[in-house]
């Protein structure tokens, strides 16, 4: 399952550059909504979901874990768990911008911490 903007989908179909999605809800309501993932040097990435912070700074969100920004180069972001101080959460991801488009790929999922979801996002 794949979760972007608040809409989920199912996969379709797995291609060797990646996978392609459709509409969770192509048969019951005949969303004709779809949603690729491609496999950049051969890592999977998936299309990144942001939000922002009570102070107005952007939040990587994925999996119900938040992420705030670490470090940024050129095109690549690199992303600590918004958790990291206060659970020391090991939680990584890395962001890359492709063609207008950020995709995100999860460098390590351990975290100290159930999901706490996107309450309070906006």
């Amino acid at each position: 399952m794949l979760l972007h903007d608040g809409y989920g989908f199912t996969k379709d179909r797995q291609t060797a550059k990646g996978s392609n999605w459709k509409c969770s809800l192509f048969r019951r309501m005949k969303c004709r909504a779809r949603a690729i993932t491609r496999t950049i040097n051969a890592e999977s990435y998936t299309l990144a979901v942001f939000g922002t912070t009570r102070r107005g700074f952007q939040m990587l969100l994925h999996d119900g874990h938040r992420f705030v920004r670490e470090r940024q180069k050129a095109a690549t972001t690199n992303w600590k768990c918004a958790l990291h101080s206060k659970m020391r959460c090991k939680g990584r991801a890395v962001t890359r911008e492709v063609d207008g488009h950020h995709f995100v790929r999860i460098t390590c999922r351990q975290h100290t911490h159930p999901p706490t979801g996107y309450e309070g996002i906006r």
